[in-house]
């Protein structure tokens, strides 16, 4: 899992051994999840999650900070496709 939002980052991915999930604040063409449409009130964040530009929710999360917010959405994604339930 890398934060595409780092040119270092996307650099270092270029040479990996295993599949890398990618994750960013915005839309890019090497992006794999970003946020859209995003809320702030009642002490929460609302957006939802991209995955290549389709729409695979809505989440609401009290956790400060898009970049956390991103790795909690990319966490379970993670688990989802290893068979688990989040």
């Amino acid at each position: 899992m890398s934060c595409f939002d780092y040119e270092s980052v996307r650099a270092l991915s270029k040479n990996s051994k295993v599949p890398v999930i990618s994750y960013g604040s915005k839309a890019g063409s090497l992006i794999r999840f970003y946020p859209d449409k995003v809320e702030f009130r009642d002490g929460k964040t609302f957006f939802e999650v991209k995955d290549q530009g389709k729409t695979l929710g809505r989440l609401s999360l009290q956790i400060p900070g898009m970049a956390q917010r991103l790795k909690t959405r990319c966490s379970l994604d993670t688990v989802c496709r290893v068979g688990d339930s989040p």
